[in-house]
């Protein structure tokens, strides 16, 4: 039931854009990867992420037939540095010019670290639950509880909890380095029950994409001197 009331309010490609899917396919994707490129030129598309690249691209798409559900949002997850900011972004930008509400107006998405939104709290208390980003970047590296005015509350889990009775009919993007098992020690069971039914969730596996392989074979050779002096 919770499922079809989320199809009902689903936002939409612009009648061009999903005309030209028809027929362009591979030039809307060229569009997205384009978007990709420009927050990240060295964004790669390899064997390590292409399916989860192509799924979401099938999401933005509005495909009821890709491997994601248009009508659930995205949890994307995985280690540092894997590109899930940079996906997250590049889907933003993506919708903020292609998709369309039920009225035929334009949604204006936007984003934000968690951390920042918890500081919004910080100061300005339950207000700042009113207008909720679509996307919510590096959930997970807050301090929780946050404190306003006295009243203590992990953000999170409301924020989730708002975002589930709200019934928005935009899906909303979360990107975190935790696994699904720190993010239910984090947030407790209601959380991850409303986290299921909110969203898709997107493993990016694999290590770094970032170039800091240096610092990290100095990390390396320093536990080693380390251990070896012990």
């Amino acid at each position: 039931m919770e499922e079809i009331k989320l199809i009902d309010k689903m936002v939409y490609l612009q009648p061009d854009m999903a005309s030209k899917c028809q027929t362009e396919l591979n030039t809307i994707k060229a569009v997205f990867f384009d978007i990709l490129k420009g927050y990240c030129p060295d964004f790669v598309v390899d064997k390590d992420n292409r399916a989860i690249v192509t799924d979401v691209f099938n999401w933005c798409i509005r495909n009821t037939e890709g491997n994601l559900k248009p009508c659930k949002g995205l949890w994307i997850y995985g280690n540092i540095g894997t590109g899930k900011s940079t996906l997250m972004k590049a889907i933003i930008k993506f919708v903020s010019k292609h998709w369309l509400r039920d009225s035929g107006e334009h949604i204006k998405p936007r984003w934000i670290n968690v951390p920042t939104f918890c500081g919004q709290y910080a100061a300005n208390g339950f207000s700042v639950f009113d207008s909720i980003p679509m996307g919510l970047d590096e959930l997970g590296t807050e301090i929780a509880p946050t404190n306003h005015v006295g009243n203590k509350l992990n953000v999170v889990a409301h924020l989730i909890n708002t975002i589930y009775d709200n019934n928005s009919d935009i899906p909303y993007i979360v990107t975190t380095n935790h696994t699904l098992k720190e993010t239910f020690d984090l947030y407790g069971a209601r959380t991850i029950d409303r986290i299921g039914q909110l969203f898709n969730l997107v493993e990016i596996k694999g290590t770094t994409r970032r170039d800091t392989s240096a610092i990290w074979q100095s990390i390396k050779a320093e536990e080693e001197r380390s251990n070896g002096s012990k």
